[in-house]
Protein backbone atom coordinates (compact mmCIF):
# COMPACT_ATOMS: atom_id res chain seq x y z
CA UNK A 1 0.00 0.00 0.00
CA UNK A 2 1.27 3.45 -0.84
CA UNK A 3 2.04 6.01 1.84
CA UNK A 4 -1.19 7.65 3.03
CA UNK A 5 0.45 11.07 3.31
CA UNK A 6 -0.45 13.65 0.68
CA UNK A 7 -3.32 11.56 -0.69
CA UNK A 8 -5.25 12.96 -3.61
CA UNK A 9 -8.94 12.03 -3.92
CA UNK A 10 -10.77 10.67 -6.93
CA UNK A 11 -14.55 10.64 -6.45
CA UNK A 12 -16.75 7.94 -7.98
CA UNK A 13 -20.53 8.46 -8.28
CA UNK A 14 -23.09 6.17 -9.90
CA UNK A 15 -26.82 6.04 -10.58
CA UNK A 16 -28.42 3.02 -12.24
CA UNK A 17 -31.27 4.48 -14.30
CA UNK A 18 -31.46 6.99 -17.13
CA UNK A 19 -34.39 8.65 -15.40
CA UNK A 20 -32.15 9.57 -12.46
CA UNK A 21 -29.71 11.08 -14.93
CA UNK A 22 -32.41 13.03 -16.78
CA UNK A 23 -34.01 14.29 -13.57
CA UNK A 24 -30.64 15.22 -12.08
CA UNK A 25 -31.21 13.25 -8.89
CA UNK A 26 -28.40 11.34 -7.24
CA UNK A 27 -25.12 12.24 -8.92
CA UNK A 28 -24.84 15.82 -7.67
CA UNK A 29 -25.83 14.92 -4.12
CA UNK A 30 -23.33 12.03 -4.10
CA UNK A 31 -20.57 14.33 -5.28
CA UNK A 32 -21.44 16.96 -2.65
CA UNK A 33 -21.30 14.42 0.19
CA UNK A 34 -18.00 13.03 -1.07
CA UNK A 35 -16.47 16.52 -1.41
CA UNK A 36 -17.51 17.41 2.14
CA UNK A 37 -15.96 14.15 3.35
CA UNK A 38 -12.70 14.88 1.49
CA UNK A 39 -12.65 18.40 2.91
CA UNK A 40 -12.87 16.97 6.43
CA UNK A 41 -10.02 14.57 5.62
CA UNK A 42 -8.01 17.37 3.97
CA UNK A 43 -7.89 15.47 0.66
CA UNK A 44 -7.46 17.45 -2.53
CA UNK A 45 -10.18 16.37 -4.99
CA UNK A 46 -8.51 16.00 -8.38
CA UNK A 47 -11.26 14.49 -10.53
CA UNK A 48 -14.83 13.21 -10.33
CA UNK A 49 -16.04 10.19 -12.30
CA UNK A 50 -19.78 9.98 -12.83
CA UNK A 51 -21.43 6.72 -13.95
CA UNK A 52 -24.70 7.66 -15.65
CA UNK A 53 -27.47 5.06 -15.88
CA UNK A 54 -25.30 1.94 -15.44
CA UNK A 55 -26.19 -1.04 -13.27
CA UNK A 56 -23.98 -1.92 -10.31
CA UNK A 57 -24.29 -5.54 -11.40
CA UNK A 58 -21.70 -4.88 -14.14
CA UNK A 59 -17.94 -4.98 -13.81
CA UNK A 60 -17.30 -3.33 -17.17
CA UNK A 61 -18.61 0.25 -16.78
CA UNK A 62 -17.50 3.32 -18.78
CA UNK A 63 -16.71 5.65 -15.86
CA UNK A 64 -15.19 2.84 -13.76
CA UNK A 65 -12.92 1.89 -16.67
CA UNK A 66 -11.99 5.55 -17.09
CA UNK A 67 -11.18 5.77 -13.37
CA UNK A 68 -8.90 2.71 -13.47
CA UNK A 69 -7.17 3.98 -16.62
CA UNK A 70 -6.66 7.41 -15.00
CA UNK A 71 -4.91 5.77 -12.05
CA UNK A 72 -2.73 3.73 -14.43
CA UNK A 73 -1.77 6.92 -16.28
CA UNK A 74 -0.70 8.63 -13.03
CA UNK A 75 1.18 5.95 -11.13
CA UNK A 76 3.44 8.58 -9.53
CA UNK A 77 0.55 9.86 -7.38
CA UNK A 78 -1.01 8.52 -4.18
CA UNK A 79 -4.75 8.26 -4.75
CA UNK A 80 -7.70 7.48 -2.54
CA UNK A 81 -10.96 6.60 -4.29
CA UNK A 82 -14.00 7.93 -2.44
CA UNK A 83 -17.67 6.97 -2.91
CA UNK A 84 -20.63 7.77 -0.66
CA UNK A 85 -22.23 4.31 -0.32
CA UNK A 86 -21.01 0.74 -0.68
CA UNK A 87 -23.87 0.15 -3.13
CA UNK A 88 -22.40 2.74 -5.52
CA UNK A 89 -19.27 0.62 -5.77
CA UNK A 90 -21.13 -2.54 -6.81
CA UNK A 91 -24.43 -4.38 -6.36
CA UNK A 92 -23.06 -7.82 -7.07
CA UNK A 93 -20.82 -9.46 -4.46
CA UNK A 94 -18.54 -11.04 -7.08
CA UNK A 95 -18.14 -7.71 -8.91
CA UNK A 96 -17.55 -5.96 -5.56
CA UNK A 97 -14.56 -8.09 -4.59
CA UNK A 98 -13.21 -8.19 -8.12
CA UNK A 99 -13.16 -4.38 -8.24
CA UNK A 100 -11.65 -4.24 -4.77
CA UNK A 101 -8.84 -6.49 -6.01
CA UNK A 102 -8.26 -4.16 -9.00
CA UNK A 103 -7.83 -1.13 -6.73
CA UNK A 104 -6.13 -2.43 -3.60
CA UNK A 105 -4.08 -5.44 -4.74
CA UNK A 106 -3.30 -4.52 -8.34
CA UNK A 107 -2.89 -0.74 -8.06
CA UNK A 108 -2.27 -0.22 -4.30
CA UNK A 109 -5.01 2.42 -4.21
CA UNK A 110 -6.91 3.09 -1.01
CA UNK A 111 -10.73 2.86 -0.99
CA UNK A 112 -12.85 4.95 1.36
CA UNK A 113 -16.61 4.86 1.70
CA UNK A 114 -18.81 7.24 3.69
CA UNK A 115 -20.90 4.44 5.24
CA UNK A 116 -18.27 1.70 5.58
CA UNK A 117 -14.72 1.57 6.91
CA UNK A 118 -12.49 -0.78 4.93
CA UNK A 119 -10.26 -2.57 7.48
CA UNK A 120 -7.92 -5.49 6.98
CA UNK A 121 -9.49 -7.64 9.70
CA UNK A 122 -11.57 -10.86 9.54
CA UNK A 123 -14.50 -9.12 11.22
CA UNK A 124 -14.47 -6.21 8.76
CA UNK A 125 -14.24 -8.54 5.78
CA UNK A 126 -17.16 -10.57 7.12
CA UNK A 127 -19.31 -7.46 7.51
CA UNK A 128 -18.23 -6.30 4.05
CA UNK A 129 -19.31 -9.65 2.56
CA UNK A 130 -22.72 -9.35 4.23
CA UNK A 131 -23.21 -5.77 3.02
CA UNK A 132 -22.11 -6.64 -0.53
CA UNK A 133 -24.50 -9.61 -0.54
CA UNK A 134 -27.31 -7.46 0.83
CA UNK A 135 -26.73 -4.86 -1.92
CA UNK A 136 -27.00 -7.66 -4.49
CA UNK A 137 -30.20 -8.94 -2.85
CA UNK A 138 -31.72 -5.45 -2.99
CA UNK A 139 -30.79 -5.13 -6.65
CA UNK A 140 -32.47 -8.43 -7.49
CA UNK A 141 -35.52 -7.53 -5.43
CA UNK A 142 -35.74 -4.15 -7.13
CA UNK A 143 -35.47 -5.85 -10.52
CA UNK A 144 -38.24 -8.29 -9.59
CA UNK A 145 -40.45 -5.41 -8.43
CA UNK A 146 -39.89 -3.65 -11.76
CA UNK A 147 -40.75 -6.85 -13.62
CA UNK A 148 -43.90 -7.34 -11.53
CA UNK A 149 -45.03 -3.78 -12.24
CA UNK A 150 -44.33 -4.22 -15.94
CA UNK A 151 -46.25 -7.51 -15.96
CA UNK A 152 -49.18 -5.81 -14.27
CA UNK A 153 -49.12 -3.07 -16.90
CA UNK A 154 -49.05 -5.68 -19.66
CA UNK A 155 -51.98 -7.55 -18.11
CA UNK A 156 -53.98 -4.31 -18.10
CA UNK A 157 -53.18 -3.71 -21.78
CA UNK A 158 -50.35 -1.16 -21.52
CA UNK A 159 -46.95 -1.53 -23.22
CA UNK A 160 -44.24 -0.97 -20.54
CA UNK A 161 -41.18 -1.19 -22.81
CA UNK A 162 -39.69 1.24 -25.31
CA UNK A 163 -42.33 2.07 -27.93
CA UNK A 164 -41.53 0.91 -31.48
CA UNK A 165 -41.00 3.41 -34.26
CA UNK A 166 -44.38 4.85 -35.25
CA UNK A 167 -45.65 5.00 -31.67
CA UNK A 168 -44.61 7.11 -28.68
CA UNK A 169 -45.61 7.42 -25.05
CA UNK A 170 -47.70 10.31 -23.81
CA UNK A 171 -49.04 11.02 -20.36
CA UNK A 172 -52.77 10.73 -19.89
CA UNK A 173 -54.83 11.70 -16.85
CA UNK A 174 -56.77 8.44 -17.13
CA UNK A 175 -54.10 5.96 -18.24
CA UNK A 176 -50.81 7.43 -17.11
CA UNK A 177 -48.33 6.61 -19.88
CA UNK A 178 -50.03 5.29 -23.02
CA UNK A 179 -49.02 4.83 -26.64
CA UNK A 180 -50.03 7.35 -29.31
CA UNK A 181 -49.29 7.54 -33.02
CA UNK A 182 -45.98 9.22 -33.84
CA UNK A 183 -46.07 11.13 -37.13
CA UNK A 184 -45.00 11.01 -39.87
CA UNK A 185 -43.89 7.42 -39.17
CA UNK A 186 -47.40 6.24 -38.28
CA UNK A 187 -48.90 7.40 -41.58
CA UNK A 188 -46.00 5.93 -43.58
CA UNK A 189 -46.25 2.58 -41.79
CA UNK A 190 -50.06 2.56 -42.12
CA UNK A 191 -49.84 2.94 -45.90
CA UNK A 192 -47.06 0.34 -46.12
CA UNK A 193 -48.83 -2.29 -44.01
CA UNK A 194 -52.18 -1.77 -45.71
CA UNK A 195 -50.44 -1.86 -49.10
CA UNK A 196 -48.88 -5.21 -48.20
CA UNK A 197 -52.20 -6.56 -46.91
CA UNK A 198 -54.11 -5.55 -50.06
CA UNK A 199 -51.36 -6.66 -52.49
CA UNK A 200 -50.46 -3.17 -53.65
CA UNK A 201 -47.02 -4.04 -52.27
CA UNK A 202 -46.55 -7.74 -52.95
CA UNK A 203 -43.18 -8.39 -51.30
CA UNK A 204 -41.26 -7.24 -48.25
CA UNK A 205 -38.66 -5.77 -50.62
CA UNK A 206 -41.36 -3.52 -52.04
CA UNK A 207 -42.48 -2.56 -48.53
CA UNK A 208 -38.89 -1.63 -47.67
CA UNK A 209 -38.45 0.44 -50.81
CA UNK A 210 -41.80 2.18 -50.28
CA UNK A 211 -40.94 3.16 -46.69
CA UNK A 212 -37.44 4.35 -47.56
CA UNK A 213 -38.88 6.44 -50.40
CA UNK A 214 -41.39 8.04 -48.01
CA UNK A 215 -38.61 8.68 -45.50
CA UNK A 216 -36.72 10.56 -48.20
CA UNK A 217 -39.82 12.52 -49.25
CA UNK A 218 -40.35 13.58 -45.62
CA UNK A 219 -36.68 14.55 -45.21
CA UNK A 220 -36.18 11.87 -42.58
CA UNK A 221 -32.62 10.70 -42.06
CA UNK A 222 -33.81 7.13 -41.60
CA UNK A 223 -33.72 3.83 -43.47
CA UNK A 224 -35.39 0.49 -42.81
CA UNK A 225 -33.92 -2.94 -43.50
CA UNK A 226 -35.70 -6.12 -44.55
CA UNK A 227 -35.41 -7.35 -40.96
CA UNK A 228 -36.98 -4.09 -39.85
CA UNK A 229 -39.84 -4.63 -42.31
CA UNK A 230 -40.44 -8.11 -40.90
CA UNK A 231 -40.61 -6.72 -37.36
CA UNK A 232 -42.94 -3.99 -38.57
CA UNK A 233 -45.39 -6.40 -40.20
CA UNK A 234 -45.69 -8.74 -37.19
CA UNK A 235 -45.98 -6.07 -34.48
CA UNK A 236 -49.51 -6.21 -33.00
CA UNK A 237 -49.07 -2.85 -31.25
CA UNK A 238 -49.76 -1.07 -34.55
CA UNK A 239 -53.21 -2.71 -34.58
CA UNK A 240 -54.04 -1.75 -31.00
CA UNK A 241 -53.23 -5.26 -29.77
CA UNK A 242 -50.70 -6.42 -27.20
CA UNK A 243 -48.89 -9.67 -26.34
CA UNK A 244 -45.66 -10.78 -24.68
CA UNK A 245 -45.04 -14.52 -24.90
CA UNK A 246 -41.94 -14.33 -22.70
CA UNK A 247 -44.16 -13.53 -19.71
CA UNK A 248 -47.11 -15.60 -20.95
CA UNK A 249 -49.19 -12.55 -21.83
CA UNK A 250 -51.45 -13.70 -24.72
CA UNK A 251 -52.64 -11.55 -27.61
CA UNK A 252 -55.43 -9.23 -26.49
CA UNK A 253 -56.89 -5.77 -26.99
CA UNK A 254 -54.57 -3.03 -25.77
CA UNK A 255 -55.54 0.22 -24.08
CA UNK A 256 -54.08 2.35 -26.88
CA UNK A 257 -55.51 2.81 -30.35
CA UNK A 258 -53.60 1.37 -33.29
CA UNK A 259 -53.27 3.05 -36.66
CA UNK A 260 -54.20 -0.10 -38.61
CA UNK A 261 -57.27 -2.30 -38.06
CA UNK A 262 -57.21 -5.74 -36.53
CA UNK A 263 -58.54 -7.11 -39.82
CA UNK A 264 -55.57 -5.69 -41.74
CA UNK A 265 -53.19 -7.14 -39.14
CA UNK A 266 -54.85 -10.56 -39.48
CA UNK A 267 -54.56 -10.49 -43.29
CA UNK A 268 -50.86 -9.63 -43.03
CA UNK A 269 -50.18 -12.50 -40.61
CA UNK A 270 -51.97 -14.95 -42.89
CA UNK A 271 -49.96 -13.69 -45.84
CA UNK A 272 -46.69 -14.04 -43.92
CA UNK A 273 -47.69 -17.56 -42.84
CA UNK A 274 -48.24 -18.51 -46.46
CA UNK A 275 -52.01 -18.93 -46.06
CA UNK A 276 -52.69 -16.31 -48.70
CA UNK A 277 -50.85 -15.24 -51.85
CA UNK A 278 -50.92 -11.98 -53.75
CA UNK A 279 -53.58 -12.00 -56.41
CA UNK A 280 -52.46 -12.10 -60.00
CA UNK A 281 -52.95 -8.96 -61.99
CA UNK A 282 -55.82 -9.47 -64.41
CA UNK A 283 -53.48 -8.58 -67.28
CA UNK A 284 -50.99 -11.30 -66.27
CA UNK A 285 -51.35 -14.31 -68.57
CA UNK A 286 -49.31 -17.06 -70.18
CA UNK A 287 -48.97 -15.23 -73.49
CA UNK A 288 -47.54 -12.07 -71.93
CA UNK A 289 -45.88 -12.93 -68.55
CA UNK A 290 -43.78 -9.75 -68.71
CA UNK A 291 -46.73 -7.38 -69.14
CA UNK A 292 -46.73 -4.66 -66.44
CA UNK A 293 -43.21 -5.80 -65.44
CA UNK A 294 -41.21 -4.30 -68.32
CA UNK A 295 -41.07 -0.55 -68.91
CA UNK A 296 -40.13 1.46 -71.96
CA UNK A 297 -36.59 2.73 -71.44
CA UNK A 298 -37.29 5.82 -73.55
CA UNK A 299 -40.23 7.16 -71.51
CA UNK A 300 -40.60 4.93 -68.43
CA UNK A 301 -44.15 3.78 -69.26
CA UNK A 302 -45.25 0.20 -68.63
CA UNK A 303 -45.28 -1.75 -71.87
CA UNK A 304 -48.63 -3.01 -73.08
CA UNK A 305 -49.13 -6.37 -74.79
CA UNK A 306 -51.64 -7.81 -77.23
CA UNK A 307 -52.18 -10.06 -80.22
CA UNK A 308 -51.95 -8.09 -83.45
CA UNK A 309 -53.14 -9.17 -86.91
CA UNK A 310 -51.25 -8.68 -90.17
CA UNK A 311 -54.34 -8.30 -92.33
CA UNK A 312 -53.97 -11.83 -93.70
CA UNK A 313 -55.78 -13.59 -90.90
CA UNK A 314 -52.65 -14.26 -88.82
CA UNK A 315 -52.06 -12.84 -85.33
CA UNK A 316 -48.81 -12.37 -83.45
CA UNK A 317 -48.09 -11.62 -79.77
CA UNK A 318 -46.37 -8.25 -79.30
CA UNK A 319 -45.29 -5.81 -76.60
CA UNK A 320 -45.56 -2.09 -77.29
CA UNK A 321 -45.50 1.37 -75.72
CA UNK A 322 -48.71 3.38 -75.81
CA UNK A 323 -47.28 6.69 -74.56
CA UNK A 324 -48.10 9.14 -77.36
CA UNK A 325 -45.24 11.41 -76.32
CA UNK A 326 -42.71 8.57 -76.67
CA UNK A 327 -40.59 8.31 -79.82
CA UNK A 328 -41.34 4.57 -79.89
CA UNK A 329 -45.10 4.86 -79.40
CA UNK A 330 -46.92 1.90 -81.01
CA UNK A 331 -43.62 0.38 -82.13
CA UNK A 332 -44.14 -3.34 -81.51
CA UNK A 333 -41.61 -5.85 -80.23
CA UNK A 334 -42.34 -9.50 -80.93
CA UNK A 335 -43.07 -11.29 -77.67
CA UNK A 336 -40.91 -14.39 -78.46
CA UNK A 337 -37.87 -12.17 -79.00
CA UNK A 338 -38.36 -10.35 -75.69
CA UNK A 339 -39.02 -13.63 -73.87
CA UNK A 340 -35.83 -15.15 -75.29
CA UNK A 341 -33.75 -12.20 -74.11
CA UNK A 342 -35.39 -12.31 -70.69
CA UNK A 343 -34.62 -16.01 -70.32
CA UNK A 344 -30.96 -15.30 -71.12
CA UNK A 345 -30.88 -12.69 -68.33
CA UNK A 346 -32.58 -15.09 -65.93
CA UNK A 347 -30.22 -17.93 -66.78
CA UNK A 348 -27.24 -15.69 -65.98
CA UNK A 349 -28.37 -15.68 -62.34
CA UNK A 350 -27.87 -19.43 -61.83
CA UNK A 351 -26.00 -20.54 -58.69
CA UNK A 352 -23.48 -23.37 -58.77
CA UNK A 353 -20.74 -25.15 -56.79
CA UNK A 354 -19.64 -23.87 -53.39
CA UNK A 355 -22.02 -20.93 -53.66
CA UNK A 356 -24.87 -23.43 -53.76
CA UNK A 357 -23.53 -24.98 -50.54
CA UNK A 358 -23.50 -21.54 -48.92
CA UNK A 359 -27.07 -21.00 -50.10
CA UNK A 360 -28.06 -24.25 -48.41
CA UNK A 361 -26.40 -23.11 -45.16
CA UNK A 362 -28.30 -19.81 -45.28
CA UNK A 363 -31.51 -21.67 -46.10
CA UNK A 364 -30.92 -23.93 -43.09
CA UNK A 365 -30.38 -20.94 -40.78
CA UNK A 366 -33.59 -19.30 -41.95
CA UNK A 367 -35.34 -22.66 -41.57
CA UNK A 368 -34.22 -22.91 -37.93
CA UNK A 369 -35.29 -19.32 -37.30
CA UNK A 370 -38.75 -20.00 -38.76
CA UNK A 371 -38.94 -23.18 -36.71
CA UNK A 372 -38.35 -21.22 -33.51
CA UNK A 373 -40.74 -18.50 -34.65
CA UNK A 374 -43.48 -21.07 -35.31
CA UNK A 375 -42.89 -22.67 -31.92
CA UNK A 376 -43.24 -19.28 -30.18
CA UNK A 377 -46.46 -18.56 -32.10
CA UNK A 378 -47.78 -21.97 -31.13
CA UNK A 379 -46.98 -21.25 -27.49
CA UNK A 380 -48.93 -17.99 -27.75
CA UNK A 381 -51.92 -20.02 -28.98
CA UNK A 382 -51.60 -22.31 -25.98
CA UNK A 383 -51.49 -19.35 -23.59
CA UNK A 384 -54.49 -17.75 -25.29
CA UNK A 385 -56.47 -21.00 -25.19
CA UNK A 386 -55.73 -21.30 -21.48
CA UNK A 387 -56.84 -17.70 -20.92
CA UNK A 388 -60.06 -18.18 -22.91
CA UNK A 389 -60.96 -21.38 -21.05
CA UNK A 390 -60.50 -19.60 -17.72
CA UNK A 391 -62.74 -16.73 -18.82
CA UNK A 392 -65.42 -19.10 -20.15
CA UNK A 393 -65.33 -21.09 -16.89
CA UNK A 394 -65.61 -17.90 -14.83
CA UNK A 395 -68.57 -16.61 -16.86
CA UNK A 396 -70.29 -20.01 -16.56
CA UNK A 397 -70.00 -19.83 -12.78
CA UNK A 398 -71.47 -16.32 -12.85
CA UNK A 399 -74.46 -17.51 -14.86
CA UNK A 400 -75.22 -20.12 -12.19
CA UNK A 401 -75.42 -17.39 -9.55
CA UNK A 402 -77.19 -14.76 -11.67
CA UNK A 403 -80.94 -14.16 -11.33
CA UNK A 404 -81.36 -11.26 -13.77
CA UNK A 405 -82.24 -12.52 -17.26
CA UNK A 406 -80.54 -9.59 -18.96
CA UNK A 407 -77.31 -10.31 -17.10
CA UNK A 408 -77.56 -14.01 -17.98
CA UNK A 409 -78.10 -13.13 -21.66
CA UNK A 410 -75.04 -10.83 -21.61
CA UNK A 411 -72.92 -13.58 -20.06
CA UNK A 412 -74.11 -16.10 -22.65
CA UNK A 413 -73.31 -13.72 -25.51
CA UNK A 414 -69.82 -13.17 -24.16
CA UNK A 415 -69.29 -16.92 -23.72
CA UNK A 416 -70.36 -17.46 -27.32
CA UNK A 417 -67.84 -14.84 -28.54
CA UNK A 418 -65.04 -16.41 -26.50
CA UNK A 419 -65.97 -19.89 -27.70
CA UNK A 420 -65.82 -18.76 -31.33
CA UNK A 421 -62.35 -17.32 -30.75
CA UNK A 422 -61.28 -20.51 -29.00
CA UNK A 423 -62.54 -22.54 -31.96
CA UNK A 424 -60.58 -20.39 -34.43
CA UNK A 425 -57.39 -20.79 -32.40
CA UNK A 426 -57.91 -24.55 -32.09
CA UNK A 427 -58.39 -24.89 -35.84
CA UNK A 428 -55.26 -22.83 -36.52
CA UNK A 429 -53.24 -24.92 -34.06
CA UNK A 430 -54.49 -28.14 -35.66
CA UNK A 431 -52.41 -27.42 -38.76
CA UNK A 432 -49.12 -29.02 -37.85
CA UNK A 433 -46.05 -27.66 -39.59
CA UNK A 434 -43.17 -30.05 -40.05
CA UNK A 435 -39.68 -28.80 -39.37
CA UNK A 436 -37.93 -32.16 -39.43
CA UNK A 437 -34.94 -33.14 -41.56
CA UNK A 438 -37.09 -34.79 -44.22
CA UNK A 439 -39.18 -31.65 -44.69
CA UNK A 440 -36.06 -29.52 -44.86
CA UNK A 441 -34.51 -31.73 -47.54
CA UNK A 442 -37.73 -31.69 -49.56
CA UNK A 443 -37.96 -27.88 -49.46
CA UNK A 444 -34.27 -27.39 -50.14
CA UNK A 445 -34.36 -29.70 -53.14
CA UNK A 446 -37.00 -27.46 -54.69
CA UNK A 447 -35.13 -24.26 -53.85
CA UNK A 448 -31.75 -25.69 -54.84
CA UNK A 449 -33.00 -26.89 -58.21
CA UNK A 450 -34.47 -23.47 -58.88
CA UNK A 451 -31.18 -21.73 -57.99
CA UNK A 452 -29.27 -24.08 -60.29
CA UNK A 453 -31.78 -23.63 -63.08
CA UNK A 454 -33.69 -20.30 -62.87
CA UNK A 455 -35.74 -21.29 -65.93
CA UNK A 456 -37.26 -24.23 -64.07
CA UNK A 457 -40.25 -22.33 -62.67
CA UNK A 458 -40.34 -19.86 -65.55
CA UNK A 459 -41.03 -22.68 -67.99
CA UNK A 460 -43.90 -23.90 -65.83
CA UNK A 461 -47.40 -23.45 -67.31
CA UNK A 462 -48.52 -22.26 -63.85
CA UNK A 463 -48.82 -18.46 -63.86
CA UNK A 464 -48.14 -18.23 -60.13
CA UNK A 465 -44.78 -19.95 -60.70
CA UNK A 466 -43.85 -17.27 -63.23
CA UNK A 467 -44.90 -14.55 -60.83
CA UNK A 468 -42.81 -16.20 -58.10
CA UNK A 469 -39.74 -16.02 -60.35
CA UNK A 470 -40.25 -12.29 -60.98
CA UNK A 471 -40.51 -11.53 -57.25
CA UNK A 472 -37.68 -13.90 -56.35
CA UNK A 473 -35.08 -12.63 -58.81
CA UNK A 474 -35.94 -8.94 -59.21
CA UNK A 475 -36.68 -6.08 -56.80
CA UNK A 476 -38.05 -3.97 -59.62
CA UNK A 477 -39.08 -4.31 -63.26
CA UNK A 478 -36.78 -4.34 -66.26
CA UNK A 479 -36.47 -1.64 -68.90
CA UNK A 480 -36.64 -2.39 -72.64
CA UNK A 481 -35.28 -0.22 -75.42
CA UNK A 482 -37.06 -0.72 -78.73
CA UNK A 483 -33.76 -0.76 -80.64
CA UNK A 484 -31.26 -2.05 -78.07
CA UNK A 485 -33.32 -4.51 -76.01
CA UNK A 486 -32.99 -4.96 -72.26
CA UNK A 487 -30.80 -2.64 -70.24
CA UNK A 488 -28.71 -3.78 -67.28
CA UNK A 489 -30.78 -6.15 -65.14
CA UNK A 490 -31.15 -5.22 -61.47
CA UNK A 491 -31.43 -8.49 -59.58
CA UNK A 492 -32.72 -8.79 -56.02
CA UNK A 493 -30.14 -8.14 -53.28
CA UNK A 494 -29.98 -11.82 -52.35
CA UNK A 495 -29.29 -12.89 -55.94
CA UNK A 496 -26.61 -10.20 -56.33
CA UNK A 497 -24.94 -11.41 -53.12
CA UNK A 498 -24.83 -15.01 -54.34
CA UNK A 499 -23.41 -13.89 -57.69
CA UNK A 500 -20.72 -11.78 -56.01
CA UNK A 501 -19.72 -14.73 -53.83
CA UNK A 502 -19.59 -17.11 -56.79
CA UNK A 503 -17.35 -14.62 -58.64
CA UNK A 504 -15.03 -14.28 -55.64
CA UNK A 505 -15.90 -10.65 -54.97
CA UNK A 506 -16.74 -11.44 -51.32
CA UNK A 507 -14.12 -13.87 -49.97
CA UNK A 508 -15.43 -14.11 -46.41
CA UNK A 509 -19.10 -14.13 -45.56
CA UNK A 510 -20.41 -13.99 -42.03
CA UNK A 511 -24.11 -14.56 -41.83
CA UNK A 512 -25.95 -12.24 -39.48
CA UNK A 513 -28.00 -13.86 -36.76
CA UNK A 514 -31.73 -13.53 -36.28
CA UNK A 515 -31.69 -12.33 -32.68
CA UNK A 516 -34.64 -9.94 -32.30
CA UNK A 517 -33.39 -6.41 -31.73
CA UNK A 518 -36.04 -5.91 -29.09
CA UNK A 519 -34.29 -8.38 -26.76
CA UNK A 520 -31.52 -5.91 -25.90
CA UNK A 521 -34.04 -3.12 -25.42
CA UNK A 522 -36.09 -5.29 -23.07
CA UNK A 523 -33.00 -6.26 -21.08
CA UNK A 524 -31.97 -2.60 -20.79
CA UNK A 525 -35.31 -1.71 -19.22
CA UNK A 526 -35.13 -4.59 -16.76
CA UNK A 527 -31.79 -3.44 -15.33
CA UNK A 528 -31.78 -1.25 -12.25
Amino acid sequence: MKNNNSLTALIYCRVSSQRQVDEGSGLDSQETRCRNYCKGKEYLVEKVFQEEGVSGDLFDRPAMNELLQYIDDNTHKNYVVVFDDLKRFARNHKVHFRLKLEFIETRSVKLECLNFDFKDTPESEYVELILAGHAELERKQNRQQVINKMKARLDRGYWPFCPPTGLKNKKSEVHGKILFSHEPFATIFKKAIEGYAHNVLNTQHQVRDFINKKYSENNLDETISLHGVERLLVNPLYAGLIEYARWEVPMKKAQHNGFITEEVFKIVQEKLAGKSKPKLNKTFNADFPLRRFVTCEACGSKLRASWNGNGKGKHYPNYWCQNKDCEFCYKVTKAPAMHEDFEAILQSARVEGSCLDLSKAIFNEVWEFKKTEWHDANQNCVYRQRDLNKKISSLTDRIANASNEAVVAAYETRIEELSDELKDISQASATKKKFDKKSFNHCWNQVGEQLKNPLLLWKSPNLEDKRTVLHMYFNEGLSWHYEKGFGTAKFADEINLLQDISEGKIPDVEMAGYEPASASEQEHHLQT
